[in-house]
């Protein structure tokens, strides 16, 4: 995937707010909840409750460029937030999700197909943001932001007979930064954030041995932008960028590892929110579409056993309520 279509979108983002309201563009420093650029004020307490169906379809393939098998994810991740604003430029975050049914329906090649559940709690998340610079008396607003995940829940995969989780199997920390600039009618933002995670164990429940994965780091890049169409109504659009990334994996069960490389992901994503009571309660409903690079498994003792995943993408359908407690 090109990274230049960021580019192309923030331009056509931008040509949103000029057309309809090229009249004013004077900085605005206001915090409206849904904006991308929001810091809850000190004493505020921001909330968000989320629910999210996400699916993707995948093909794989085997070292001779066979196709395998087709497969079909689709999840159902509910999660809670909760930030405080300790001061005006300085909050904490709290953030914890449950999947209910997290599905793999498999297709193999001669139509015989199989399914496989994963479902639980994932691991608390908490972090901070730093308002560096306040748009109240500089240009632009600058965040630092950053979270810790710890290894709270085990991870275990699903078989056709047990159920498997759906937590990470690691700790887990990340380094963000935001650079925003907000108008009366219009908001751009941008956000670099780097991930990393740490050594995962994923236990088979058939036989109790783990795969084990090696800690890495993964860097994302995001454009955020909100067009605000009337004092209720307002349109969000933006796009992300995560570089691909390699690791390397061990299956005790087998004795054997391998090395995974996968591509970097891209996606489009848009809402439209409604403020049911004015910067206090905003309801969001949400949509993001995925293009993957896909996936390349390489066994370097094996190569006949080496596979690889193409023709991935996904969509994701959210809706999101956001409200503020004085």
């Amino acid at each position: 995937m090109n990274p230049r279509f960021l580019k192309y979108l923030a331009a056509a983002c931008l040509m949103i707010p000029l057309s309809a309201h090229g009249e004013d563009f004077a900085p605005d420093a206001s915090r409206i909840v849904s904006d991308p650029t929001y810091l809850p004020l000190q004493g505020q307490i921001f909330g968000s409750t989320d629910y999210q169906w996400r699916t993707t379809t995948q093909d794989v393939f085997n070292a001779a460029g066979t196709l395998t098998k087709s497969q079909r994810l689709d999840s159902n991740p509910l999660s809670q937030a909760f930030e405080y604003g300790v001061t005006d430029d300085f909050s904490l975050r709290f953030n914890m999700g449950y999947d209910p049914s997290a599905t793999t329906k498999t297709t193999l090649a001669d139509g015989t197909t199989s399914s496989r559940i994963n479902l639980g709690w994932t691991d608390p998340n908490f972090g901070f943001t730093y308002r560096v610079l306040d748009q109240r008396s500089n240009p632009v607003s600058f965040d630092l932001r950053g979270s810790y995940s710890p290894d709270v829940f085990g991870a275990k995969s699903a078989t056709v007979t047990q159920d498997g989780s759906v937590a990470l199997g690691a700790q887990s920390f990340d380094l963000g930064a935001s650079l925003g600039r907000e108008t009366r009618f219009f908001t751009i933002a941008g956000m670099f954030d780097a991930l990393n995670v740490g050594h995962r164990s994923i236990e088979n429940p058939l036989n109790g041995a783990n795969v084990d994965i090696n800690s890495l780091w993964t860097y994302s890049l995001r454009i955020a932008t909100q067009t605000r169409l009337t004092d209720r109504f307002s349109f969000n659009a933006g796009a992300g960028y995560t570089l691909g990334h390699d690791a390397d994996l061990f299956n005790e069960a087998s004795d054997t590892a391998y090395a995974s490389h996968v591509g970097a992901t891209a996606n489009l994503n848009a809402a439209l929110n409604y403020q049911f009571v004015p910067n206090i309660v905003v309801g969001s409903l949400e949509f993001q579409h995925n293009f993957s690079g896909g996936r390349n498994n390489i066994y370097a003792v094996m190569p006949a056993s080496d596979w690889q995943i193409h023709n991935q993408s996904g969509d994701v359908l959210g809706v999101r309520l956001r409200y503020v407690l004085q």
